[in-house]
């Protein structure tokens, strides 16, 4: 599957594809959110998750980039 195809999906078709195909690849924490990383075919994958609603309320799909580092820890960088 391309992202293109992967965007044109229905909301519950991304999750449902996410989670029968994708691999965790680590998660981004902070007071207000939890965002999951996952690895889908060619491209990566976020879940937002809001705690306080209890769901998933946003799906994002990239390429690589800017968007992964949020997921490297800072003490790496030099």
């Amino acid at each position: 599957m391309l992202i293109k195809e992967f965007n044109n999906l229905e909301y519950e078709e991304k999750l449902f594809c996410v989670v029968d195909n994708g691999t965790f690849v680590d998660n981004y924490i902070t007071n207000e959110v939890r965002i999951n990383c996952y690895s889908l075919f060619n491209f990566f994958v976020e879940l937002e998750y809001d705690p306080i609603e209890n769901k998933i309320v946003n799906v994002k799909s990239f390429n690589s980039g800017a968007e992964l580092d949020k997921y490297v820890p800072k003490s790496n960088i030099f």
